[in-house]
């Protein structure tokens, strides 16, 4: 058995953390209200870069998390499995 590395686990914390503040950031009123001036009428494709954004910077935190696993601390077995 491996031993357990808080190390990863912080870092995945500080990554869940950064894509969130992120994401609210890219949402928020004064970020979207100075888009619409600055862009004009390309600001109609923003919630498609917004969302094309969000996956792209969710694809690394997701490739670090699943690197980041290791052995299960309970396995539920029985019929409340699907659960």
């Amino acid at each position: 058995m491996e031993t357990f590395n808080y190390i990863n686990y912080l870092v995945l914390a500080l990554l869940v953390i950064a894509w969130c503040v992120l994401h609210s950031a890219m949402i928020s009123i004064s970020v979207t209200e100075y888009l619409d001036k600055w862009r004009g009428p390309l600001y109609r494709f923003y919630r498609l870069f917004f969302n094309v954004i969000a996956i792209l910077t969710l694809v690394p935190v997701i490739m670090f998390a699943s690197s980041v696993r290791t052995e299960p601390i309970f396995n539920w077995d029985g019929y409340m499995r699907i659960i």
